[in-house]
C-alpha cells in the first residue's frame, strides 16, 4: 500500500512537472532516442549489436515509442550526465555526484534493490505547543519512532539525513510498537518529536467519522524521502507523451522484458517512479 501511494503521487508529480513546462506541449520526435551510459569504454551512439541486453532493451523500447533506439557509451557517469546537459542523449544513468541541474534534466526512474523498503514518504511531526518548525531544530530532542521495521525507522533516519537532519544529534530515540502509543508518549511528554512514514501518519489522523482530527494539536514539522542512489533521468524538454509513456514502459520492465531489464537495472527487482529531484538533497526545509 505504502508503494502504491508512492507510485500514484509521483506520477501526479510527473504531471504537475510536465504541464508547468511550455516545451511539454512539442509533438513527439520520431528521430533516435538516445540513451547515455558509463560503460568504460566510449563509443558514437549506435543500434547496439553483440550485447544480448542492450538489443534487448533497444528493440522493446523501440517498439513502443515507435522510433530507433541507440546506445551510447560514455567512460564515465560524470561524463553521461554532461552528454544530457547539452542534450547529446536523451536519457541516461546518474548518480548522486551527478544529480541533474533541473533546467536541463530530470530523474525519471530508480532501481530498487531486493532488500531495499523503496524511497517511502517520511515524517516527523511535532506538537504545535513546541518550537519545533523544521529539521534544523530536531537536533537535542528527544524522538519517538511509531513502530519495527525498516519503514519506521532505518528508512526515515535515512531520509533525514539526505535531507539535512542530523539524526545524530537527537538526545534520545524511543521505539513505540504502534503509532497510537508513539503519539501519546509525545503529548505526555516522553518526547518531542515523533518520526513514521506517511501511510502511518495519515491512518493515525484520518479520524473515524467526518470533521474528526486526531492530529490537530501536532504539526508535521517536515516531509520527504530518502535520496535515490542512482536514477535513470530524462531530458526537461522532452514531450509529455514520451515521458508518460517511458516511465509506463520502464515500471514493468522486469515483468515484460528480463533480459532488458537486467541491463538497465542489474541486481534490482523493479524501477520505480521518481520525483525529478530524487538524485538532490532538499535540504532541511519545514
Amino acid at each position: 500500500m505504502v508503494r502504491l501511494r508512492f507510485f500514484v503521487a509521483t506520477l501526479a508529480a510527473l504531471w504537475v512537472g510536465q504541464t508547468a513546462c511550455p516545451q511539454a506541449l512539442a509533438e513527439a520526435p520520431t528521430g533516435p532516442f538516445r540513451i547515455g551510459i558509463a560503460l568504460g569504454t566510449p563509443g558514437p551512439c549506435a543500434v547496439p549489436t553483440n550485447d544480448a541486453g542492450a538489443e534487448a532493451l533497444a528493440d522493446h523500447l523501440g517498439a513502443r515509442l515507435k522510433r530507433p533506439v541507440e546506445i551510447c557509451r560514455f567512460a564515465t557517469t560524470e561524463a553521461a550526465g554532461a552528454a544530457l546537459a547539452a542534450s547529446q542523449v536523451d536519457f541516461a544513468l546518474l548518480d548522486q555526484a551527478n544529480a541533474p541541474d533541473l533546467a536541463t534534466a530530470r530523474a525519471l526512474v530508480a532501481p530498487r534493490a531486493k532488500d531495499s523498503i523503496g524511497r517511502i514518504m517520511s515524517v516527523v511531526a511535532a506538537p504545535k505547543s513546541s518550537n519545533i518548525a523544521s529539521l534544523k531544530d530536531i537536533s537535542g530532542t528527544h524522538a519517538v519512532f511509531a513502530g519495527q521495521g525498516a519503514a519506521f525507522i532505518s528508512g526515515p533516519k535515512a531520509a533525514i539525513s539526505d535531507n539535512g537532519g542530523r539524526i545524530e544529534t537527537l538526545a534520545s530515540e524511543t521505539i513505540e510498537p504502534t503509532p497510537e502509543q508513539a503519539v501519546e508518549r509525545v503529548r505526555t511528554g516522553g518526547a518531542d518529536i515523533l518520526i513514521t512514514h506517511v501511510a502511518a501518519w495519515q491512518r493515525l489522523c484520518r479520524g473515524a467519522r467526518a470533521g474528526d482530527e486526531p492530529c490537530a494539536d501536532f504539526n508535521v514539522v517536515w516531509m520527504g524521502r530518502e535520496r535515490a542512489k542512482t536514477a535513470w533521468a530524462l531530458r526537461a524538454d522532452t514531450d509529455r507523451d514520451t515521458l508518460y509513456r517511458l516511465a509506463g514502459i520502464l515500471v514493468a520492465l522486469n515483468l515484460e522484458n528480463p533480459a532488458a531489464f537486467s541491463w538497465m537495472a542489474p541486481g534490482a527487482v523493479e524501477l520505480t517512479p521518481v520525483e525529478a529531484g530524487a538524485l538532490s538533497p532538499a535540504g532541511p526545509g519545514p
